[in-house]
């Protein structure tokens, strides 16, 4: 795990991101975020809600396949 990446919760990564919390379970699930590199079971994880996603991996991952709001990537350009 690289030292740098900052892990949040799904409800903090969903505020960050710009898109609702059945959204990002959506991308878990389909396989557009990958376990390891977007999210991980951290200690006490009973739940999908207890996953940590590295924000910066799920930004860029949405952002190169089109899957943020454009608002969300218009704050990120300026």
């Amino acid at each position: 795990m690289q030292s740098n990446s900052e892990w949040v919760t799904a409800r903090k990564a969903t505020k960050m991101l710009g898109i609702d919390r059945k959204t990002l379970f959506k991308y878990r699930d389909d396989g557009t975020l990958q376990l390891g590199p977007h999210y991980l079971a951290f200690e006490n994880c009973f739940s999908r809600d207890d996953y940590k996603y590295d924000i910066e991996k799920v930004r860029r991952t949405l952002i190169e396949k089109k899957l943020l709001p454009l608002k969300v990537i218009d704050s990120l350009t300026a």
